[in-house]
């Protein structure tokens, strides 16, 4: 997303909680004390992976809502008014997964405050982007990339409701291109939720055979 604002002509204050390349090193469970002249905060930073809530979940919950609290302050502080927030898809599931459900918490615990906030005016603009596996090169562990990997190694894949429509990720790219578009002004809703999936979707075992025969795999 940095490298694609960048190419936009935007200029980027990018951080994170450990040390990377060109990035600020900043807690976000603390007390933000960043001085800089910013349009908008894009918040991505969370704990979400479900390894993540093996061990002490209700803490990582709490630190989740602390990181939306601490960079509200910040932008109160700083005349921030415009914020996006990437939240979950898992919130739009009835029951919610079980392995997910405090991580999902802390994520509608983080809508309702942001919103509220917004009720109140100490934000003209806020954005809440409900994801799904975000697909692309550099992505992290999700459904298709483990479904590609099984397949290319020939082993047998098992999958469950193969008859249900499945639009359950989003590329990368697609993802850039919505943040563009909601900080480019050319968006005229200011308080919105967008639930990315994908519009066209495809039954699971149809996905599922279309890889296999697209990467010649043996698997059953």
């Amino acid at each position: 997303l940095v490298k694609y604002l960048k190419e936009k002509k935007y200029k980027v204050v990018s951080a994170s909680s450990k040390k990377k390349a060109n990035n600020l090193q900043i807690d976000f469970t603390k007390e933000i004390k960043l001085k800089k002249k910013i349009d908008w905060i894009v918040h991505i930073a969370a704990h979400h992976k479900i390894e993540d809530f093996a061990k002490y979940p209700k803490v990582k919950a709490k630190r989740n809502v602390a990181m939306t609290r601490n960079l509200m302050n910040f932008a109160k502080k700083n005349k921030i008014y415009n914020y996006i927030f990437f939240s979950t898809i898992d919130i739009n599931f009835n029951p919610f997964p079980p392995l997910k459900n405090i991580y999902i918490k802390s994520k509608i615990n983080s809508e309702k405050y942001l919103v509220n906030e917004f009720k109140k005016k100490k934000l003209k603009n806020i954005q809440i982007l409900r994801l799904p596996a975000v697909v692309g090169k550099m992505s992290g562990k999700n459904f298709i990339k483990n479904l590609i990997k099984n397949l290319r190694k020939n082993k047998e894949v098992n999958i469950w409701n193969q008859n249900n429509y499945f639009n359950n990720l989003v590329h990368i790219n697609d993802l850039n291109r919505l943040i563009f578009f909601l900080i480019s002004g050319k968006n005229k809703k200011n308080n919105k939720i967008i639930d990315c999936v994908s519009s066209k979707p495809i039954k699971l075992k149809n996905l599922v055979f279309n890889l296999k025969k697209k990467l010649k795999s043996k698997s059953n």
